[in-house]
């Protein structure tokens, strides 16, 4: 589910900078409830490192949120139990998933009104704790808490050192866009197969497959946020974009993880 809502956001790209795009003139702003304009002369640098700041405050945001309920599915027993109910609802994955996606597309036609935009995310965000935050109940209530603890500390080591390496190596990465959004399409497609064959090995490779490309993800994205977007769409809604691309990167990969970790006997 979350991995078809992070190829739904492919739709709506972060505004990315040309190769004529300058820091000059006024600064284009949206309807933020930032409402600056940026005049020439002030530091492009300071402006870009503001906006990955705002990226990254948005991220740990929701986060924090995602964790805290995932810690009281795992460990609220009533929680745990609405949890167990919810699972057991027929198609529970397709029903979060179409909640969830109209809710993505809010997010990014929206992503410059304030506070509607806040809101949104706010929801989106909730929903999908809600939904990890169940499957996290169900392997802690079958013995497998630390599985949890192994995927999440994983996901948490893989992207700050990623997220360093691209910061500070200066390379581009421009070039993984295409090849990983076909690869997510295609791990889908392998997923639904796998789901509909019940073939334990492919769902084996499938989650394989998920780690890597979104580990890959983790690099494209950040490299788009810290080294692409243009000085002119510095502003809230872009943040909130690119914050949501991170989160969706972090969330399958955690959940690719935790079903390779839940699934040693």
């Amino acid at each position: 589910m979350a991995e078809a809502a992070r190829l739904a956001t492919a739709a709506t790209p972060l505004n990315r900078e040309t190769s004529g795009g300058s820091g000059g003139g006024l600064l284009k702003r949206g309807t933020s409830h930032y409402e600056l304009d940026y005049q020439v002369g002030l530091n492009p640098v300071q402006i870009k490192n503001q906006f990955i700041q705002k990226v990254y405050t948005i991220l740990g945001a929701q986060l924090s949120l995602t964790v805290a309920i995932i810690c009281a599915f795992v460990y609220h027993k009533p929680t745990q139990a609405f949890g167990f109910a919810m699972m057991k609802t027929p198609g529970i994955a397709w029903i979060m998933f179409f909640i969830c996606l109209p809710l993505i597309c809010a997010i990014m036609a929206l992503k410059d009104k304030y506070p509607t935009n806040f809101w949104l995310l706010l929801a989106f965000t909730t929903v999908q704790g809600v939904y990890i935050g169940a499957i996290c109940g169900l392997f802690a209530a079958a013995g497998k808490g630390d599985a949890i603890v192994y995927a999440g500390g994983t996901t948490a080591l893989i992207f700050f050192s990623l997220s360093a390496y691209v910061r500070y190596s200066e390379k581009d990465f421009e070039w993984m866009g295409t090849f990983l959004y076909v690869a997510l399409f295609a791990n889908i497609v392998l997923g639904l197969v796998a789901w509909i064959f019940a073939w334990t090995f492919m769902f084996y490779l499938y989650h394989i497959a998920g780690v890597l490309i979104f580990t890959g993800f983790i690099v494209y994205d950040t490299d788009q946020i810290v080294n692409k977007v243009s000085l002119e769409d510095c502003d809230t809604g872009t943040a909130i974009a690119g914050a949501l691309e991170l989160y969706l990167d972090i969330l399958n990969l955690f959940m690719h993880l935790l079903a390779l970790f839940g699934s040693r006997d």
